[in-house]
């Protein structure tokens, strides 16, 4: 379905704990010419959220990344990662199913 790289793995849990939620969320809105965005939230509490509505990933230390279920279908089979580097640190969804034919949302782009 989906991996987690250690790297995001721990990532996932400090932003749980740091945060003091139950699960951080995944969610895609729209797309264009870049591909899928994605949108990074907090779900405070087990509560809070509609189980019909996400897939959940367990970390090994109680973090969860909860996936909207109509997120998944773009990312089913990729790799979450978490990456460091000169100018800042974050998410890195690494899919190997995406092509740059596939990536843009409008068809109007020219290369």
């Amino acid at each position: 379905m989906l991996n987690l790289t250690e790297a995001a793995k721990t990532r996932i849990d400090e932003i749980c704990k740091k945060n003091d939620s139950y699960a951080l969320s995944l969610n895609i809105s729209g797309g264009g010419c870049s591909g899928p965005k994605f949108d990074w939230g907090l779900i405070k509490s087990k509560e809070d959220m509609d189980e019909d509505d996400y897939e959940c990933l367990e970390t090994d230390n109680g973090g969860v990344l909860a996936i909207g279920i109509f997120c998944l279908a773009n990312i089913i089979g990729s790799t979450v990662d978490f990456k460091h580097d000169t100018f800042g640190s974050q998410f890195v969804i690494d899919n190997p199913q995406a092509s740059p034919s596939k990536s843009g949302g409008c068809g109007s782009c020219k290369g």
